[in-house]
């Protein structure tokens, strides 16, 4: 956030209501520019208000009119849960690059949920209520061989509520404890995969408390064998995508807490939103392509047959970060430094040099998580799955946030645009008309 000293008296300057009445916004919304670096404010010594150079808010404006999306909306709210910046993302106050090589998932995700990180070594791993692993292993059998692993996490997270009588509580204690539950139930209700199906699972991929999840993950997601650096990869992914402000399907957890849904209510609001192909869905797609393009000398003719065919390229553009989204660069870097099917990284980085030449965007977290499913040689829909089990963490934080606040806090207006309505009128004896 960026605060100037006055170059003038405080006067000639604009009020922060000023500020929000020219731009046509709320004074939440303009301290929001301010935090997102779009907006400088200036401080006077002794004084508490904020105040705005005029030809910075007029810029500001000017640019509003001039790019503003048709039928856009924005909303606005406070939070103390994750800052974003061009040069990266913060989880309350610690740099989210530096919490993936440092901390597991589940102690990154307790810290978005208000808790302390431990003292000692790495928070232990989660293991769900054996009611709730029942309930998502029957669910498991009764689905098609050629389920998604999207689908199969979402219909196990559709009954797993039922199997907790404290679901309604919601209490951050609740929340955190009902936490742990659902994710764990997701990852360990899911079929281990190929040949991993034809011997028992090693201490490391067993469900239990002192097995970290990156590591229960894999074989549920790869048939092949985990590579020695493969648990700190999957970690890292699950860390960078915890949470990134208020994304689509984390205002729909939002709002869902707002009318005090209880958590597993929460996750399933955010799951709704989240399976678009513009949102969660993305990176699916993207690592079809990689599949596709296979080889390096592949990437160039299959892009081009690609672009024929749907105009686009999905993995790459942000709505927030002008140049490359520093998630998608910091998995990256890892995954370069681990080694990791050298050939298979050599095609990932053929298909970023011919896109880099042609696009005008950069790539986003979306490619580096199709990246890392495809040098680990996952099933089809892996990097949806990674996305979605690490955003529960961070729809749950925003529950646990919503929850202190004002109920039913969201409830914007619609600008009817239809016909004009037709009301029954009064009879002559003053009673309505049948």
């Amino acid at each position: 956030m960026a605060i100037q000293e006055p170059e003038s008296d405080p006067p000639q300057q604009l009020t922060a209501k000023q500020a929000a009445d020219r731009l046509g916004i709320k004074r939440e919304t303009l301290y929001a520019y301010v935090s997102r670096g779009m907006l400088d404010r200036i401080r006077v010594p002794g004084n508490r208000e904020s105040y705005f150079d005029p030809v910075a808010v007029e810029r500001l404006a000017a640019k509003k009119r001039g790019t503003g999306r048709a039928g856009s909306v924005e909303v606005v709210i406070g939070t103390a849960l994750t800052a974003m910046e061009q040069q990266g993302v913060a989880y309350r106050g610690i740099d989210a690059a530096l919490l993936a090589e440092t901390r597991s998932f589940e102690s990154v995700a307790e810290w978005l949920w208000g808790r302390d990180f431990p003292t000692g070594p790495s928070l232990p791993g989660w293991c769900a209520s054996s009611a709730a692993l029942a309930a998502g292993s029957a669910v498991q059998q009764a689905l098609p061989d050629a389920s998604r692993p999207i689908d199969r996490i979402r219909a196990v997270l559709a009954v797993i509520g039922a199997t907790d009588a404290l679901r309604f509580d919601v209490s951050p204690d609740a929340v955190v404890a009902a936490g742990r539950n659902s994710i764990a139930a997701m990852v360990d209700s899911l079929p281990v995969r190929g040949a991993v199906n034809s011997r028992s699972l090693t201490i490391e991929e067993r469900p239990s408390r002192e097995n970290p999840l990156a590591g229960r993950l894999w074989p549920r997601l790869s048939a092949e064998a985990m590579p020695d650096n493969g648990a700190e990869l999957l970690n890292a992914a699950l860390v960078l995508v915890a949470d990134h402000e208020l994304a689509a399907s984390t205002l729909a957890a939002r709002i869902a807490a707002s009318v005090r849904s209880d958590p597993y209510s929460i996750l399933n609001a955010g799951f709704g939103v989240f399976a678009g192909p513009l949102h969660g869905g993305a990176s699916g797609q993207v690592h079809r392509l990689l599949r596709e393009v296979d080889r390096p000398e592949n990437a160039l003719p299959v892009i081009a047959e690609h672009f024929r065919r749907e105009k686009f390229m999905p993995g790459f553009g942000h709505m927030f970060y002008e140049r490359e989204d520093p998630r998608a660069v910091a998995l990256l870097a890892m995954l370069r430094r681990s080694n990791i099917e050298p050939a298979r990284l050599e095609t990932v980085e053929a298909v970023l040099e011919v896109l880099q030449e042609r696009l005008p965007v950069f790539m986003n977290v979306d490619f580096a998580l199709a990246a890392l499913a495809f040098c680990g040689r996952m099933c089809d829909g892996a990097p949806e799955v990674l996305f979605a089990i690490a955003r529960c963490a961070g729809w749950l934080a925003h529950a646990i946030e919503e929850y202190q606040e004002r109920p039913v806090r969201f409830r914007p207006r619609a600008h009817y645009l239809g016909p004009t309505p037709v009301r029954p009128g009064p009879s002559p004896t003053g009673t309505l008309r049948k």
